[in-house]
């Protein structure tokens, strides 16, 4: 039997706040088809104190009160018919205090669907907020866009979220993302209530020394790590544009641990703090062969090196006198992953899940090593990669942490076509890491409630409600 299902848009409880919101931005075409678990139409949103005027400021989100949005997914297939006069166009769509309040009764459209669920809500909210690099950076032409430094999405309307904390270089950027940068479909797929954290690499590279150092500054020391900048750089070459751009985007890095974050959420009970990191995420390409120490103050630091070569000339006499470089050998990378899991568990009880090497490449055709000198993972990066992998799996094995095998998913892909480089992928394996990741996670059991989706039915990418 053939209904049209009214799209309401459903409670959004944010207490103490009131939700205010922009228009309605469409995502899909008036009459088009719709697949369960695709987003719909989104809105920017802003929090008000309830009782008062005004914008948020000085508490929940006020970092990302600029970035604050609601996507809209519908939870069955069917046809959408939008209703008129949602969107306003122009600005109207785009403002998150536009004082437009936040009712639940509004409907936005019907689905038609073959089979009504009854009262079954069909559209259901996915947060996202999005920390700016600098407020200068503004950039509102759809969900997420922009830079930030940190990006994350929860699902709405529910409680007893685990929390994903990706510390990963650009690889894990469109796994944990998607192809939208709106994490949709990692939470589409998720077995259970998900808060997903993205930090960004531009600011600093997040290698297991410097990650350390994170854990154990303090406010004092970050001020010191600041005013003694301040006092070096002016006395060498005369900063510019790029220089300032590098080293404010490394400051606010360096101030912050990401892994200590306890995070503001929107819940079915209003506003609550998300639970620290259950899972963080890293990645093997972090732990590059050098990272850099502070000559003075003895803190780690990392960079990758395109970004340096981009900075202006008093930014790179700056790393040079300031910072000695450090080598690092696979044995050297396996103490600092027991270190940094060990600080971990102390701190916050989350577990590591580290994305190993591909150890292959496309590019290679050695046929004799009798050339190289030796240790090989010196000079050849597949050797290295190799070693590597096999530090991984012997922390694995005793428990140190938990190894994401990118390694094994290329091989069965082929490396060639979907990794050449050994770092970028293609949207398929991309696609089927995401489902390796989804996999541990329930392996893991760090939902709070029963899985809402079967393994198999993640593996088989289908599109379960969210």
């Amino acid at each position: 039997m053939v209904s049209a299902i009214p799209l309401a848009l459903g409670d959004l409880p944010a207490n103490p706040f009131t939700v205010i919101r922009s228009g309605i931005r469409w995502l899909v075409r008036n009459g088009d088809a719709c697949r369960a678990g695709d987003v719909i139409a989104s809105s920017r949103i802003g929090l008000v104190p309830q009782g008062r005027g005004g914008s948020l400021t000085g508490t929940s989100f006020a970092e990302e009160r600029y970035d604050l949005h609601v996507a809209l997914v519908v939870s069955q297939a069917g046809r959408l018919q939008q209703r008129d006069g949602l969107s306003l166009g122009g600005d109207f769509d785009n403002q998150h205090d536009s004082q437009r309040p936040w009712d639940p009764a509004t409907v936005i459209g019907t689905l038609t669907v073959g089979d009504d669920t009854g009262d079954a809500p069909v559209l259901r909210p996915v947060l996202l907020a999005g920390r700016r690099t600098t407020d200068l950076a503004e950039d509102r032409k759809t969900l997420l866009s922009g830079w930030h430094d940190r990006a994350r999405a929860w699902h709405g309307g529910t409680t007893g979220h685990a929390t994903l904390l990706s510390l990963g270089i650009c690889e894990q950027n469109g796994m944990v993302r998607g192809e939208r940068q709106a994490f949709l479909e990692l939470l589409r797929d998720s077995a259970g209530p998900l808060h997903a954290v993205y930090v960004a690499d531009e600011g600093l590279v997040p290698s297991a020394p410097v990650l350390l150092s994170q854990l154990s500054r303090t406010p004092r020391d970050a001020e010191a790590i600041a005013a003694d900048l301040m006092r070096d750089l002016p006395r060498r070459t005369t900063p510019g544009a790029a220089d300032y751009f590098f080293i404010g985007t490394a400051l606010s890095a360096l101030g912050r641990s990401p892994i200590t974050d306890r995070l503001d959420i929107l819940t079915s009970d209003g506003v609550a703090k998300a639970p620290a990191a259950n899972t963080i995420l890293l990645s093997l390409h972090a732990e590059t062969p050098v990272v850099l120490r502070h000559r003075r103050l003895g803190y780690f630091a990392n960079w990758h090196k395109f970004r340096v070569q981009a900075a202006g000339q008093a930014t790179r006499d700056w790393l040079r006198s300031a910072f000695e470089v450090v080598r690092r050998t696979p044995d050297d990378i396996r103490d600092d992953y027991r270190a940094l899991a060990a600080a971990v568990r102390e701190r916050t009880g989350a577990r590591l899940l580290v994305m190993n090497s591909v150890s292959t490449s496309a590019r290679e055709d050695i046929t004799s090593y009798a050339s190289f000198d030796g240790p090989l993972h010196a000079s050849l990066a597949s050797v290295r990669a190799k070693e590597l992998n096999l530090m991984l799996g012997e922390l694995a094995a005793e428990g140190t942490l938990d190894v994401l095998d990118a390694d094994a998913v290329a091989a069965e892909l082929g490396a060639g076509l979907h990794i050449p480089d050994g770092v970028h992928q293609s949207g398929r394996m991309q696609h089927e890491l995401r489902a390796e990741l989804l996999h541990h996670l329930e392996r893991s059991r760090v939902y709070d409630r029963a899985p809402v989706a079967r393994a198999d039915s993640v593996r088989a990418g289908s599109r379960n409600p969210l």
